[in-house]
C-alpha cells in the first residue's frame, strides 16, 4: 500500500459513535459513494476510520438493539449508492463496516448502550434529549443521539458533511453531547442553506 496524503485531522475522543456518511464518505467520491466530497474530505474520513480501528481499547459505541448497524447496512443502491460491502472491500467504509461486523459484540472494542424506541414510525426514544432545539432532528439521525445521550458519560458523534449536525450542535451541547466535524464542509453548507444566519 501506498504513503497516505498528510491531512490534518481534529482530536477524535475514543469511545465514539460514528455517524454514516463518515462511513459512506471514507469510500469515496464517485457516483455510488459521496461525489460531493473533494480528495482531501476523502481522505480525512479515511484516516478517523484507521484511527478508531487501530486504536486500542474501546473504540466505538453501538445501540444494544443494532439499529446503527442496520443503517450502516441498509444503505441498498436503490439511493443511487452501493451498499456497504461486509466483504470489507474495496473501500475503507467497507472495511470498517466489516470491523464492526466482526467486534460488535466484543466488549473490549465496542460499548453497546440500551435505548428504548417507544414509536418506531416516528423514531422516538426514551433517551433522546428533550431540547427545544433538537425538536426538529432527523428521524433517523434520533438513534445516534439518544445512544449518545444513554448512560454516564454522555458519548460524542463523529461527523463529516451533514449540514444538519452543524445546526443541532448548539442544542447537542446543552445537553452535553459534542459533535465532532472532520472538516468545516457541515458549517459551510449550513451557511448556504441559511445565509441570513451567522450560526
Amino acid at each position: 500500500m501506498g504513503k497516505r496524503k498528510v491531512v490534518s485531522l481534529p482530536v477524535i475522543p475514543l469511545p465514539c459513535l460514528v455517524d454514516t456518511n463518515v462511513v459512506v464518505t471514507a469510500n469515496g467520491n464517485s457516483e455510488d459513494c459521496n461525489p460531493q466530497a473533494d480528495g482531501d474530505q476523502v481522505e480525512i474520513c479515511i484516516q478517523a476510520l484507521l484511527e478508531i480501528t487501530n486504536a486500542s481499547g474501546v473504540v466505538l459505541v453501538l445501540d444494544d438493539g443494532g439499529l446503527i448497524f442496520e443503517e450502516y447496512w441498509g444503505r441498498k443502491p436503490t439511493t443511487g449508492r452501493r451498499a456497504l460491502s461486509l466483504g470489507g472491500q474495496p473501500g475503507t467504509g467497507d472495511m470498517f463496516f466489516k470491523w464492526i461486523f466482526d467486534n460488535q459484540y466484543n466488549p473490549s472494542c465496542c460499548e453497546r448502550r440500551l435505548i428504548h424506541c417507544t414509536d418506531e414510525i416516528n423514531q422516538t426514544f426514551e433517551e433522546f434529549p428533550d431540547i427545544p432545539e433538537l425538536t426538529d432532528f432527523d428521524l433517523s439521525d434520533r438513534k445516534f443521539a439518544a445512544v449518545a445521550n444513554a448512560g454516564t458519560p454522555k458519548r460524542p458523534i463523529l461527523e463529516f458533511g451533514d449540514s444538519k449536525w452543524w445546526k443541532w450542535k448548539s442544542g447537542l451541547a446543552k445537553a452535553g453531547i459534542n459533535v465532532v466535524f472532520l472538516t468545516n464542509y457541515a458549517e459551510l453548507k449550513n451557511k448556504e442553506k441559511n445565509p441570513d444566519k451567522s450560526k
